[in-house]
Order: structure tokens, then sequence, then C-alpha cells
């Protein structure tokens, strides 16, 4: 098994890629403006398959939000549920991944998910999170 990469490993190799794919949505898109507001459900004003368009990139620019902001917490590339790394492999086919392998196979047919590790219940040093006894 590999070593963890080190918070500001992560930071060097995922940031710039974060950051720009935003800008890259919004010049996709031809509404940019339109697609950054709140969509209206007005049947009139925008079409339907309009509406999930931009609703889509509504939700991916929100994602990539919470994965920067994950990236200057150092809690970028660890499970949000368990709190174990979740693999350089996995990380580099989506960034935008909260859930180790595990989890994230698991999730999806589970009704009721467990609410997630606390950050103050992870064991330092910050490479090797894990969930303490207990919590």
């Amino acid at each position: 098994m590999s070593t963890e990469p080190t918070p500001e490993a992560l930071r060097a190799r995922y940031a710039d890629g974060l950051r720009a794919e935003p800008r890259e949505l919004h010049a996709a898109c031809e509404h940019s403006a339109a697609a950054r507001r709140p969509v209206a459900l007005d049947q009139q004003s925008v079409g339907r398959l309009s509406r999930m368009d931009a609703l889509q990139g509504q939700a991916r620019i929100r994602a990539i939000d919470a994965a920067l902001h994950r990236l200057q917490a150092d809690e970028f590339g660890y499970c949000r549920d368990c709190g174990e790394f979740i693999g350089l492999r996995r990380l580099d086919l989506d960034p935008l991944a909260q859930r180790c392998m595990r989890l994230h196979e698991i999730a999806p047919r589970t009704a009721i998910r467990a609410a997630p590790v606390p950050r103050s219940c992870w064991q330092r040093p910050p490479a090797a999170r894990v969930p303490r006894a207990g919590c």
C-alpha cells in the first residue's frame, strides 16, 4: 500500500484543475449568467432541458466549491464518512469524490446513511486519519 500524500501535495495536484473547471463550464455555456442564477420553474421562460442543464451545472459548481473548501481545510481526499484516504487513482478519475470505494458502493443501497465521522474523532497526524474508538 502506498503512503498517503500530504495536504500540500494534494493541493498542488488538484487545486488548479478544480479552479479551472467552473471557468470552463461557464465558458461552454452560452447563457452562463443565467446558469449561475437560481432557476425559476417557469415553463414559458426556460424550456425543460435548459432548466435541467442549468441545474446540473449549478450542482457541479457547488460540488467543485465544496471540494476546494475541503482542499483548504486539509480534508480533501479523505472519506467524509469514515475518514480513510480515498486514494489517488480514484481522485484522479473523480476529484469530487467524497467517499472511499467501500462506502461509495454501499451508500446507494442503504436507505439511511450514518452521519459522517466528525473531524474531532480523527487521529493525528493528518496522514493517518482513522476514527478513534468510541466515535
